[in-house]
């Protein structure tokens, strides 16, 4: 009975002392920190590995991440000789088929498997596939939540390297485990640039899923950070790494080329926040497997070569190499860059890649301060540094100087050469075998163990540099328990805790006092939607708490954090963290011109606090972050969301009940400030831009309120409402446009009413309902089969969307047909391009190519290989300038008579892999865009006669594929020359000498 009455006492005395009165003045203690996020690998892309360039396993598979398994009995191994991206392909040797590599994924305590299938979507493969045999057959397959493959039909392949794809949409939704490629007969194949993805979740900026992307976007992040411990053995080569185009697929889902990872920065308008590994491509660190000595000192070169890259001009390598590879420069496009030395390279848990070197006495900070010191030289002292970047150190936590000597030792070395500092805020402590009273108490109580030694680590740093130095959070998060406990029997446990709502509430009291403390910006770990993940970033995730916490300090805290002292607000002792008289109440006032953003905290665990804002306020809304029980979670549905309350009070005070472990904020104006309507422009559509009738276009706008919250954006089409969003990026669809001209106009309303139209503009469409504005070729060119023999029909077909098209057709050897679908016979042996043009019903029209290869069926048809005589062969390339390629070949014809009729005939050229197409006109000439041929035919009575071609365009990736290396100065060059004409296939390799400046240009001649 003495127990039951204690506990009610106890409950009941918290609520006697949570009333709570906040004062406030309006000097500035910190600018508000920008909130960043840490960025994984997700791409749209399923597939991890899916260049093969990692080490072969103990399978015999090239794999990163997850790994391939075999359904059946083969040898699997890394073929170097042959490929199409980077160093290497996939080679599967089948001698028992049907026989299939496979690559699922499974279920983990921290990252349950929800990726779905569903009739919406879209699922692709593609791939590049050659094998030993012609005609020998793969499959592609989607494998289900059942672990059943569903296959394409039989593909028969070529012993060159070719293109495949097949697309899959199930009936009903259905777990998606992985992919598979199966193998139909007995013979060795190759693979190489594997993709899978779903076409219709892919946002075409960046290769990534369109769902990441608008989430990532909706958080509105200042910065994005590229690291984690993976990147720490990576090489420049790899950050540098070009893949396939983003034409051909979503990029690999494996570690972040720098590229994709800029791109996707600006695709969602943030800064690159840049973990640069401890060791590149140096000659005494392409094996290494942690630092050395050597290494720290002598070896840092790529440090600077990515500088170049990143902010580079023509006129130095890597700066050439970046255009190249078709990017403008990557410092004008960004406010500012943050290179980040290294991944914890202090001491890092797996004890790889750190400053202790096994040296007598372990001096680790001395080599970490020399470590520093040459590539923070090397960086800045290269052509492509920008004023907009900044290099820092890597911290531990805000006590790490106690042990670690960074004042006496680092900052003093580096004082002149550092721009910024790193530290973690990680937090959590205790076991499962503690309660939530304890476990959600250390985790709230850490937000003022936070803001005091955070405090004190910048004091001591600007002391020891004699100048302040900006203070980042390299990667935050609650890590509840067994992070710093050891394993733990019950992970599931232990991750409900990290992703309920008292861990949420808790990072926005984190976070806000870090700012307090000076933190300059804060990267949020993770958004990957699997484990270490408070975020989502996974299409079928459910956001987690934690990304209501991030929203709250993005889109809805503003301005400056100002002075406030926190009255009456009832203390407590915290057992886990040792911090004594934690309040219950934590207050964050920011201000931005005459608007106030204050958030409020309540840390208590079961009782709910009253709060006083002593301070003359127009309220116009509460933002909450709470729940009903400090577990929540958002693990099977979004029950944790963010709850907007419109409010109407004006006072000399506000007062304000916050339910326990959560998070409020008040939105409120000063009263005596005039009201300044919100601004708003309509961004998307152009004025003038033609839309489709009976389509539907998303519209977008941007809004700003200096003196508020913009709380929506209405969008109309003449007088009709036709969407509202309420929250940025402000966007809608718009659905079935009507025919005609239609004027669009947006407009946005602040938190207290106020209204602001924007400029209209005006769209057209003048096409009729149902019929496109432009063909769109829906699956490209096929043809069945791909390989066929002299006088054997082949269809070829085209997929198409459209209610009125015209098709029309070209085979390569002169001969034509028009339909949806055309039975052809080739006449002559050689390779063909075959392209199809598709013309609307108001004269728009697109074409889609593919290449067709023909064998001599030994039918009596006469046709004969016979052997290419080249006079003069020549070409230059230019590596900065893709288009600026070319190649001229001269040679004899002697079967040619003066009988030959060349109206209407065709004549391919390939040199190397580049290939084009001539219809010839009655004097043997003939043109293809900016390339040329012409023959010249032999007098009456003689015979033998020759030819000439000049050919331009973007052939730098076939000639690489023949042996060209951009990276050499001078080499013998073999290429092989084919001209398939007058039903003959000549053909020769020709020894040419090659001359280059490395990245810039090369040219060869025989």
């Amino acid at each position: 009975m003495r127990r039951c009455f204690l506990a009610l006492f106890l409950v009941f005395s918290s609520s006697l002392f949570a009333a709570t009165t906040v004062d406030f003045n309006d000097t500035i203690v910190a600018p508000k920190s920008s909130m960043g996020i840490n960025v994984s690998s997700n791409s749209a892309n399923i597939i991890n590995g899916g260049c093969f360039e990692a080490a072969a396993d103990s399978n015999g598979f090239a794999s990163e991440g997850w790994g391939w398994f075999k359904s059946g009995t083969f040898t699997a191994s890394v073929d170097t000789s042959t490929f199409v991206s980077g160093k290497q392909s996939q080679k599967v040797a089948v001698g028992a088929a049907p026989v299939a590599m496979e690559q699922a994924t499974v279920d983990l305590p921290q990252a349950p498997f929800t990726r779905v299938l569903t009739p919406s979507g879209k699922y692709m493969i593609k791939v590049m596939l050659k094998s030993g045999v012609a005609n020998a057959r793969v499959q592609l397959g989607i494998i289900d939540g059942g672990w059943a493959v569903h296959y394409s039909p039989a593909m028969p392949l070529t012993t060159s390297w070719g293109e495949y794809s097949w697309s899959y949409t199930p009936t009903t939704s259905d777990l998606w485990r992985g992919v598979s490629i199966q193998f139909l007969d007995n013979t060795n194949y190759w693979i190489d640039n594997l993709a899978s993805w779903d076409a219709n979740n892919t946002n075409a900026a960046t290769g990534f899923a369109q769902t990441y992307v608008d989430r990532l976007t909706e958080l509105k992040p200042a910065m994005l950070r590229l690291g984690g411990l993976g990147v720490n053995s990576m090489t420049l080569e790899h950050y540098l790494f070009k893949t396939w185009p983003l034409s051909y697929a979503p990029p690999p889902n494996e570690y972040l080329h720098i590229n994709t990872f800029m791109a996707l920065c600006k695709t969602v308008n943030a800064s690159p926040f840049i973990t640069v590994p401890p060791a590149f491509t140096d000659t005494a660190s392409a094996a290494a497997t942690d630092l050395t000595s050597d290494l720290v000192a002598n070896h840092f070169a790529d440090h600077g070569n990515l500088v170049d890259y990143l902010g580079g001009d023509g006129t130095t390598t890597y700066g050439a190499r970046r255009t190249n590879d078709g990017f403008a420069r990557w410092d004008t496009q960004f406010p500012v860059i943050y290179y980040e030395m290294g991944n914890e390279t202090w001491g890092t848990p797996d004890g790889l890649w750190d400053m202790h070197l096994g040296l007598p006495g372990d001096p680790w900070m001395q080599t970490y301060a020399t470590y520093c010191t040459k590539r923070m030289t090397e960086m800045k002292s290269r052509a492509g540094w920008r004023a907009n970047m900044k290099v820092g150190f890597g911290g531990f936590a805000a006590d790490s100087d106690s042990w670690a000597g960074y004042s006496t030792i680092l900052i003093p070395a580096i004082k002149n050469l550092a721009d910024f500092g790193t530290i973690f805020m990680y937090y959590g402590s205790g076991s499962n075998t503690n309660s939530d009273e304890e476990i959600y108490g250390g985790l709230f109580a850490k937000a003022q163990w936070h803001q005091r030694t955070i405090k004190q680590m910048n004091t001591t740093y600007a002391t020891a540099a004699g100048h302040a130095l900006e203070c980042c959070i390299y990667e935050g998060n609650c890590v509840w328990g067994n992070y710093y406990n050891g394993p733990s029997a019950n992970d599931t446990f232990v991750y409900s805790k990290e992703v309920s709502a008292g861990a949420a509430a808790s990072l926005l009291d984190n976070y806000a006092a870090g700012n307090r403390a000076g933190v300059k910006f804060n990267n949020h770990f993770a958004f990957t939607g699997g484990s270490w993940s408070s975020l989502t970033a996974e299409p079928n995730f459910y956001r987690k708490p934690a990304y209501q916490a991030l929203k709250i300090f993005n889109n809805y805290i503003s301005g400056n954090l100002i002075t406030s002292t926190v009255n009456g607000s009832a203390t407590w002792n915290d057992t886990l963290t040792g911090e004594s008289n934690v309040p219950y109440v934590a207050c964050y006032p920011y201000k931005n011109g005459s608007s106030y953003s204050i958030l409020v905290v309540n840390r208590h665990r079961t009782a709910a606090q009253t709060v006083t804002l002593n301070r003359a306020l127009t309220v116009t809304q509460l933002v909450k972050l709470t729940a009903g029980s400090i577990n929540a979670n958002n693990e099977s549905s979004e029950a944790v969301t963010l709850q907007l309350q419109s409010v109407a009070a004006t006072g000399n005070s506000y007062t304000l009940t916050v339910p326990p472990f959560s998070a409020y904020v008040v939105i409120a104006k000063d009263p005596a400030a005039p009201n300044v309507p919100p601004t708003v422009t309509l961004t998307s559509p152009a004025n003038g831009a033609n839309f489709v009738a009976g389509s539907s276009s998303s519209l977008t706008a941007s809004a700003s309120d200096s003196d508020g919250i913009v709380t929506k954006v209405d969008f109309y089409a003449g007088a009709t409402l036709i969407g509202s969003a309420t929250s940025s990026p402000y966007a809608v669809t718009w659905s079935s446009i009507p025919l005609g001209t239609s004027v669009l106009t947006a407009v946005a309303t602040d938190d207290t009413g106020a209204q602001t139209t924007s400029a209209s503009v005006t769209i057209s469409s003048a096409v009729g309902p149902g019929t496109p504005a432009a063909p769109v070729i829906t699956s490209g060119v096929t043809a069945s089969p791909s390989t066929v023999q002299v006088g054997q029909p082949t269809t070829f077909s085209v997929g198409a969307t459209g209610s009125t098209l015209n098709y029309a057709w070209n085979f390569g050897d002169g001969s034509s047909a028009t339909g949806a679908t055309a039975n052809h016979t080739f006449q002559t042996a050689g390779t063909f391009i075959v392209t199809v043009t598709i013309t609307d019903g108001v004269g728009q029209s697109t074409t889609s190519s593919m290449t067709i290869t023909v064998t001599d069926s030994g039918s009596g048809t006469g046709i004969t290989t016979l052997p290419l005589s080249v006079t003069k062969m020549a070409g230059g390339m230019n590596f900065k300038k893709p288009g600026h390629d070319q190649c001229s070949i001269s040679g004899a014809l002697p079967e040619l008579t003066p009988a030959f009729k060349p109206l209407g005939q065709a004549a391919v050229i390939s040199i190397g892999g580049a290939q084009v197409l001539f219809t010839l006109n009655k004097t043997g000439s003939g043109k293809s865009g900016t390339s040329s041929f012409k023959l010249k035919l032999p007098k009456k009575g003689k015979t033998g006669g020759s030819f000439s071609a000049m050919l331009k365009g973007s052939f730098v990736a076939a000639w690489q594929l023949s042996g060209l290396d951009p990276a050499k100065t001078s080499a013998a060059f073999p290429l092989t020359a084919t001209l398939t004409f007058n039903g003959n296939i000549y053909s020769a390799t020709v020894i040419t000498q090659y001359a280059g400046k490395p990245g810039v240009s090369g040219k060869f001649k025989k």
